[in-house]
């Protein structure tokens, strides 16, 4: 997969798990540390 497809599919994951979760704020700590692990993995990868 290229940078813009998983940056597209991981920005829809956070969307999807804040309305599951029922958030309208910010994910948890562990979450978002999770789905900044990914970003940068993604960034290194490019």
């Amino acid at each position: 997969m290229d940078g813009h497809t998983v940056a597209a599919i991981r920005d829809a994951v956070g969307e999807r798990l804040r309305r599951d979760m029922g958030l309208d704020e910010a994910l948890p700590n562990h979450l978002q540390s999770l789905l900044n692990r990914l970003r940068e993995r993604e960034e290194d990868e490019a």
